[in-house]
């Protein structure tokens, strides 16, 4: 999935979740989160979970910033069962029978938070309110199974390590997984994948 592309869906889930929502901006570093020195009304942070070691820590900083009756909103990919545009590399590693190289560090479960009580719970503990979750669904349209791929491969992080770190004969071989896979996704000259994410979103305390 091209920059552009994702910059798009973002935007959208962003509308979906408020119409005006105004995102606070701030220096930060990825194992802190955001180190803002104001307060912020609304906070909207699309898929930043997926790419944090302490999504606790994280969700915590996040609240710390908002105002009293302040609102934040963030968004990870469904499983990959539903979300098939990250799900035909999922189960292309697994046909292919390909393991995490060793020397990668083992992360978070990439998948937790598609678990609705599990994301509800991650907002609860940080002591907002009005807590909601939602499935957003939508479809992907690439040109080619080669586009996706390269799309993947260059828009991924964990995903793409576990197969880059594979033997030459081994990266083939998912690849020709993978395009087995999205042959069932096959609409005319397109591929067109279903997308899944879920959506947590949240109040302070007033």
């Amino acid at each position: 999935m091209r920059a552009p592309q994702r910059r798009e869906r973002e935007l959208r889930l962003a509308r979906e979740c408020e119409q005006s929502l105004a995102c606070g901006l701030g220096e930060r570093d990825r194992a802190r989160g955001p180190l803002v020195s104001r307060r912020v009304v609304r906070r909207c942070r699309n898929f930043i979970l997926l790419h944090l070691g302490r999504p606790e820590r994280a969700a915590s900083e996040f609240a710390r910033v908002l105002t009293p009756d302040g609102k934040i909103a963030l968004t990870v990919w469904d499983v990959p069962e539903q979300c098939r545009v990250l799900g035909v590399l999922v189960d292309a590693i697994a046909a292919a029978g390909a393991t995490p190289p060793a020397e990668l560090p083992v992360g978070p479960p990439i998948f937790r938070f598609a678990d609705d009580e599990e994301f509800a719970r991650l907002l609860r503990e940080q002591g907002l309110e009005e807590i909601e979750v939602r499935t957003i669904s939508f479809v992907h349209s690439e040109p080619s199974a080669d586009a996706l791929w390269r799309g993947l491969m260059g828009g991924t992080v964990r995903t793409s390590a576990i197969i880059l770190g594979q033997t030459d004969e081994m990266q083939r071989e998912i690849r020709a997984a993978s395009d087995r896979i999205v042959q069932q996704y096959q609409v005319g000259p397109r591929l067109e994948l279903p997308v899944s994410v879920k959506l947590a979103s949240g109040r302070k305390r007033a």
